[in-house]
C-alpha cells in the first residue's frame, strides 16, 4: 500500500485564506496536471477529515473546491477501510467545482 500524497493545509488565521483565488484557465481543463491536483486535494481533505477543501487553503492559486459525501463517511467508514486494505474501489460520491471567469460558469469535474 502506498502512502497518499497530500498538500499542507492552511487553517485560520492563515493569511492565504484571505486571498481571492484566480480562475482556472481553459487550457488547464481536462489536463493530467489538473487531475493530479484534484486527486491530491481530495486525498488531503480525506486525510485531514475535511468534508470540503478549497485549493486556496493548500496554497494552490486556483478557484477549485472539493466536496465530499459526509453521509458516506459516517455510514460506510468500516467498509471503506476494508476496501482500502483490499484495494477495492467504493462508490463514494465526491465533487469538484471549478471557477472559470472566461466561461462565467462553475463546472463540475470528476464527479
Amino acid at each position: 500500500s502506498f502512502a497518499k500524497i497530500t498538500f499542507p493545509m492552511g487553517r485560520w488565521p492563515d493569511p492565504m485564506l484571505r486571498r481571492p483565488a484566480n480562475s482556472i484557465p481553459n487550457k488547464m481543463l481536462n489536463t493530467n496536471e489538473l487531475k493530479i491536483v484534484a486527486e491530491t486535494l481530495r486525498d488531503t481533505a480525506r486525510v485531514e477529515g475535511a468534508v470540503g477543501l478549497a485549493a486556496q487553503q493548500c496554497g494552490i492559486d486556483g478557484s477549485m473546491v472539493f466536496l465530499d459525501d459526509i453521509t458516506f463517511k459516517d455510514n460506510n467508514k468500516r467498509q471503506e477501510d476494508e476496501n482500502e486494505k483490499n484495494q477495492v474501489s467504493s462508490h463514494r460520491k465526491w465533487l469538484f467545482l471549478l471557477g472559470n471567469t472566461q466561461s462565467s460558469q462553475k463546472s463540475a469535474l470528476f464527479t
